[in-house]
């Protein structure tokens, strides 16, 4: 459970998210990587992760000091600081699917 559920009302959630997940595409990968985690941090999501589809890449990112900085995964796994309990294995998020694999059709 996350560290402040209590933002979340009948209503919707009153105040930032504890973690924001962004999936950039080529024609959005500035803007998610500069603008929106400059406003992310403005209004203190205390975690950003980009997950790059195109480089298979999933960059976590925590604030401090009014700064996005990088935190490091363990055994490939990338741990939530702030959503006890969430691991995402990147290998699992791009693996591609047996019935995608070629000689299938």
């Amino acid at each position: 459970m996350c560290q402040n559920a209590a933002r979340i009302k009948d209503y919707g959630v009153v105040g930032a998210p504890d973690l924001v997940i962004a999936i950039v595409s080529p024609s959005s990968a500035k803007i998610d990587r500069i603008r929106k985690a400059a406003t992310y941090a403005t209004f203190g999501v205390p975690e950003y992760w980009i997950v790059d589809p195109e480089t298979a890449t999933i960059l976590p990112r925590s604030l401090k000091e009014g700064r996005y900085r990088p935190f490091s995964d363990e055994d490939g796994r990338i741990r939530s600081v702030q959503i006890k309990g969430l691991v995402i294995d990147p290998a699992d998020i791009f693996a591609v699917p047996k019935w995608l694999t070629p000689g299938r059709f």
